[in-house]
């Protein structure tokens, strides 16, 4: 074993658990990505710490350590999003990186189909890393119902952008008259990325409702759309006094 792992071995093992967190912040630099990788005991170990202190820094130091590592050791963040603790629930739902072709985790399914007792923060990160995922077939249906949720309707809206999809093409159009500013720009986006000639319509209706903000960003997702309804609208917009 490389001397600098032999050093985090035995700081791994320091009954001081500032000493362990540590050495956990200094793995990701030494991981080796070669097959049998050195470390990864050590990486097992910082997870599995008695201390939550020691287990966040862990997981959030996976990132760091490359995607090769994240995917190694993803059997045990998937673990981690079933513990007690909030703050490592976070913070694997953050970290995990699972392959796109994989189903989606039951975990996820729990913290969006029940918000009753659920950690609203835990179901936002969940949404956040479904669009990471990248996956719209069965990531879509999943979300859609979650825009009459006001706590997550901004973060479904914005989730939407990555994952174009016809299917969402109707709720974001009536996203378009939700109160909050971020909804309604998320929304246009959204509309943008789906490309269908249904939106222009709609997003020209809210185009003057807006503040400056808003229409900026419809602006800019009515300049993907190249019907020929949408260039009057447009070269209005260049004179917008408040572009």
């Amino acid at each position: 074993m490389d001397h600098r792992l032999e050093l985090v071995a035995l700081m791994l093992t320091d009954s001081n658990e500032e000493v362990r967190e540590r050495a956990v912040r200094s793995l990701a630099p030494l991981f080796d990505k070669q097959p049998g990788a050195a470390s990864l005991p050590l990486w097992h170990a910082a997870l599995c710490d008695p201390s939550e202190e020691v287990r966040v820094a862990a997981i959030e130091a996976l990132p760091l350590a490359g995607q090769g590592l994240a995917e190694r050791l993803s059997p045990l963040v998937f673990e981690l999003l079933e513990d007690p603790v909030a703050e490592i629930r976070n913070a694997a739902i953050k970290a995990l990186k699972f392959d796109a072709s994989a189903p989606v985790p039951p975990v996820f399914l729990r913290l969006l189909q029940s918000s009753e007792g659920t950690d609203l923060q835990a179901r936002r990160l969940a949404v956040q890393a479904l669009a990471y995922r990248g996956r719209a077939d069965d990531t879509v249906p999943l979300l859609l119902p979650l825009l009459n949720e006001s706590t997550l309707t901004r973060e479904v809206t914005d989730a939407l952008i990555d994952l174009p999809d016809r299917r969402a093409l109707a709720p974001l159009m009536t996203q378009l008259d939700h109160e909050d500013d971020d909804c309604c720009a998320n929304a246009a986006l959204a509309l943008a990325a789906i490309g269908d000639s249904e939106a222009i319509e709609p997003l020209i209706r809210t185009l003057n409702k807006r503040e400056p903000y808003v229409r900026r960003r419809i602006v800019w997702g009515l300049s993907f759309f190249t019907s020929k309804r949408v260039m009057p609208v447009l070269t209005e917009s260049l004179s917008d006094p408040a572009p």
